[in-house]
This record gives C-alpha cells, sequence and structure tokens, in this order.
C-alpha cells in the first residue's frame, strides 16, 4: 500500500519486531494462515477485529482481493517476497538514518535551526533523512510530511535564495536564511510582542525572551583591557549611571550610529548586512542608553558612552546565547 503511494525507503521498511521503547511483536514472521492454522489445531478461541472484513478500508482489499489475484495469476509467493524486500529497506534505512542523525547533530546552532552549507556535499539519502528528522524532532510529527514536502526543504535549502520560505503542513514554514534552516509555526510568527529589561549594572541578567544573558562587572580604567569581540562592550560608567543599560528588541525604524562611521545606519541594515537570518530579528537584542542604541550584541558598536581618557570606572558587559 504505501508502495502505491509513493513511500520512500523509510516509507517502505517493514515494521521492527522490536520497538519503539518496550514493544515487542513476536509473530510478525510468521504467515496469518500459520498463525490460524497453530489455534485451530489447539482449539484454541480467538477473536478477530470486524473491521478486518470491511472492503471500504484499502489495505483490507489489497490483502484479500489484490494480492491473491497477482500471487495466483502473476507472480506466486509475491507477499514473502516483498517482507523480505520491506525487511531489506528497513536494514537500509536505519543506517542511512544513524549516518543523517550524526550530520544533524553538527549541523545544529543555538538558536534551533541548523546550519545548511554542508548539506550539498551529502548523499541524497542522508539529505533527505537529516530533513526527516529535523522535521520530525521540530514539528514533534511527520504527520501529513510526504516525499514532496520534503524534496521540497531540499531545493529550498540547495536551490533557494537567501530568504526564501516554504509552507508545511499544520502551520509551519521551513525559512532559508542566508546558510541557515529554521522552522516556525504560527503561535510563535504571533509572538512578536516587545520586551525590555533593565540590565543589572553587576553581575547576570537573563532576557529570556530574546535567548540571551547579561554580565556585567564594574572596575577602575586604568585595570580594565579593550574588548576583543563585539559580543564584549565597555562603557563608562559616568555616562550611563543615570540611565542605565536596557535590553529590547528590534523596532521598526530604529537607527544606529556606529563607532567610527560618522553617520548613522538603520539597524535592519545591519541585520542584513551582518546576514542576521530573519526569524531572529525580531528578538534579537538591543542594548539602549536612555533611549539611544549603545549596542547591538555581536554586530556592532555605536558611539555612545564610549570609555575615553576621562573615564574613570567602565562597565564590561559580556553577552552569551542560552541554550536553545
Amino acid at each position: 500500500m504505501r508502495l502505491m503511494r509513493g513511500a520512500g525507503a523509510a516509507g517502505m521498511a517493514a515494521m521492527a519486531e522490536r520497538g519503539p521503547g518496550k514493544i515487542i511483536r513476536p509473530m510478525l514472521s510468521i504467515s496469518r494462515a500459520e498463525i490460524r492454522g497453530y489455534l485451530e489445531a489447539r482449539a484454541i478461541a480467538f477473536v478477530e477485529d470486524s473491521s478486518n472484513r470491511s472492503r471500504d478500508i484499502l489495505r483490507n482489499r489489497i490483502r484479500a482481493e489484490l494480492m491473491p489475484m497477482v500471487e495466483r495469476d502473476y507472480a506466486p509467493g509475491l507477499g514473502a517476497r516483498l517482507a523480505e524486500v520491506a525487511g531489506e529497506m528497513r536494514s537500509l534505512d536505519e543506517l542511512v538514518v544513524a549516518i543523517a542523525s550524526r550530520e544533524l547533530d553538527a549541523m545544529r546552532v543555538r538558536s534551533g535551526g541548523i546550519d545548511v552549507s554542508g548539506l550539498g556535499a551529502m548523499n541524497r539519502a542522508v539529505q533527505a533523512a537529516a530533513i526527516r528528522l529535523f522535521l520530525a524532532q521540530r514539528m514533534g510529527t511527520l504527520r501529513g510530511i510526504s516525499r514532496a514536502h520534503v524534496e521540497a526543504v531540499r531545493l529550498l535549502i540547495l536551490e533557494g535564495g537567501p530568504s526564501d520560505s516554504i509552507n508545511l503542513p499544520g502551520g509551519w514554514r521551513a525559512a532559508r536564511e542566508y546558510n541557515f534552516l529554521h522552522l516556525v509555526n504560527g503561535r510563535e510568527r504571533e509572538a512578536g510582542g516587545e520586551y525590555t529589561v533593565a540590565i543589572n549594572p553587576e553581575g547576570i541578567t537573563l532576557v529570556v525572551a530574546a535567548g540571551f544573558s547579561f554580565e556585567a562587572t564594574a572596575s577602575a580604567a586604568a585595570d580594565a583591557s579593550m574588548p576583543d569581540s563585539l559580543r564584549i562592550a565597555m562603557f563608562d560608567a559616568a555616562k550611563i549611571a543615570e540611565a542605565g543599560l536596557v535590553a529590547r528588541n528590534f523596532r521598526r525604524g530604529d537607527v544606529i550610529r556606529p563607532m567610527g562611521m560618522g553617520g548613522s545606519r538603520k539597524v535592519h541594515d545591519v541585520f542584513v548586512d551582518r546576514k542576521l537570518p530573519r526569524a531572529r530579528r525580531a528578538r534579537f537584542p538591543i542594548i539602549t542608553i536612555g533611549g539611544e542604541i549603545a549596542w547591538i550584541p555581536g554586530l556592532v558598536r555605536a558611539e555612545c558612552a564610549l570609555v575615553s581618557g576621562a573615564t574613570e570606572t567602565v562597565v564590561r558587559v559580556e553577552a552569551s546565547e542560552t541554550a536553545a
């Protein structure tokens, strides 16, 4: 039945005698005729599901009408051979899935998506298996997902534009963001409310809505060393004493005055230039001082509350992404 519907190796694979979990199916390799013969020879009563006789159900028509006709007129013993092929397909599928699982683990990123830059170098069967695993893990089920959907996602990754997306069953959407693939659903798309969190001048502040934490420490300017990463920002403590540091999400029309540039830029353009995936932009943290954007962690530092020769105390803030 799955073969007629266009199933791939995973769909054609035979049901395993063990699993998932503690489930055991000890009679899978025994034919219906053998089981009934055993029961009748020993006068053991048994119960048969009445739905097995209904010709309205496709699997029953295949079992009771199609298979006997094919075996009688065209291919004697076809049922046993199909069972053997299904077993082989299950073994092959288990191997491909094991390889794909290792590849998928290496592709994961903290945002919950996957880095697909290396997908093209994989065997096509492994590509499809990795995508299927990712969909199952992210969506919780593969119900409604067909080979056509998996292939559409594969082509989105390999041939799609840097910001293309496709719709999937259940309100899900697969979005290509440069070298990353994200799956978002309707609830996540609607979770676009604004957040504003004050950053503690000492200690750790967790901004759950952004998936970031900020660790702040104060020290004498003479003892401070300049940061070597845009994940770290140094501020003149006196210049932020009144307004403090505030983390908030992106707002339409946001602009920043990048350090050393002498002008302003749209934050949206910064996101695009730095290839921040579209799915992350609405929740990505922006650090402000008195309403002015001072820092976008990992992307750009602004001409705001900079440390100078007159600075006596500095506040060092390090941004870290929390686990997805």
